[in-house]
């Protein structure tokens, strides 16, 4: 499975290489004398251009529902080296907070991933080692989708392979996401589900909002974690109401509001919608936990 899935990353970032060479050649004409430069670079501009939106890749808006398996994308700067390995690993780490985000109390610096909370610094973090065990189960979702905010790589994986490494870690059901959120989009450019999340029982929902860097594809990280950091909210604010339950599956987390604990779980945060406005360069993205069957 290992050997399948890079060699498919190495494929597509070969026949990208292909591409390019190709439209290098054309800047010579057949009879050896070179084309008018300004014209080559006016191509190239335009194919630029060209690229679609990654709000026009659905299975990274709008994470595909299918009975079986999970899906995680990621949104890569344009790395100019090692594409593949860093688009693998982007990817891979998605997965694993899903299955394996901690949390940790950490000083008042700017640490990417970092938020605070109730005037505590909070820290995510996550065990980069669970990668060896996830590539094997891992599948490529199609090809990675150049943007012109970033390169996005999707993977799906089964529930059923995913299982065994969860209980690794947690005594709690593998969660349930099959359903779908509105997609529509308001007259201000911003989508229904940001003004009026959505309502459903046993899944709390997070909406993140980010606009304050200028690189694009972090910005749309950033908006992840934002989201991720509204769920912890919402839960922080119901230790003693309809979470009671959540928490007595979860008592590491529960010591950890109550500082009682350095370093807790949160685990099965999955990021289900997104969308990027690219004349405000705003970020939208929405998480959900289900914290009961």
């Amino acid at each position: 499975m290992k050997y399948n899935f890079i060699t498919s990353l190495f494929i597509i970032c070969f026949c990208c290489l292909v591409s390019c060479v190709t439209n290098e050649s054309t800047e010579t004409g057949s009879n050896g004398n070179k084309i008018d430069t300004e014209l080559t670079n006016n191509q190239l501009s335009n194919q630029k251009q060209q690229l679609q939106e990654c709000n026009d890749v659905l299975e990274f808006s709008q994470t595909p529902v299918e009975k079986g398996y999970l899906y995680f994308s990621y949104i890569n700067p344009f790395y100019l080296e090692a594409k593949e390995e860093n688009y693998l690993f982007n990817v891979i780490t998605e997965l694993i907070h899903f299955i394996d985000l901690k949390l940790g109390y950490g000083s008042y610096d700017q640490t990417y991933g970092s938020f605070i909370l109730s005037d505590q610094k909070i820290q995510i973090f996550s065990d980069a080692n669970l990668a060896d065990q996830l590539i094997e189960i891992v599948e490529l979702h199609g090809k990675i989708k150049e943007t012109s905010q970033g390169d996005i790589i999707t993977i799906k994986v089964a529930k059923d392979k995913i299982l065994p490494i969860w209980q690794q870690f947690h005594d709690i059901p593998l969660p349930n996401y099959s359903f779908t959120i509105d997609q529509k989009i308001n007259h201000r450019n911003i989508p229904l589900w940001v003004l009026s999340p959505p309502k459903k029982e046993g899944y709390i929902f997070g909406v993140g909002v980010y606009s304050d860097i200028s690189e694009t594809s972090k910005l749309i990280q950033y908006a992840d974690i934002s989201a991720r950091k509204e769920i912890l909210k919402s839960i922080y604010t119901n230790t003693k109401g309809e979470l009671t339950d959540y928490f007595e599956d979860n008592f590491e987390l529960l010591s950890f509001f109550n500082q009682q604990s350095s370093v807790a779980r949160l685990p099965g945060i999955y990021i289900i919608n997104r969308y990027y406005d690219a004349t405000s360069k705003r970020a939208y993205s929405l998480a959900v936990l289900q914290y009961k069957k």
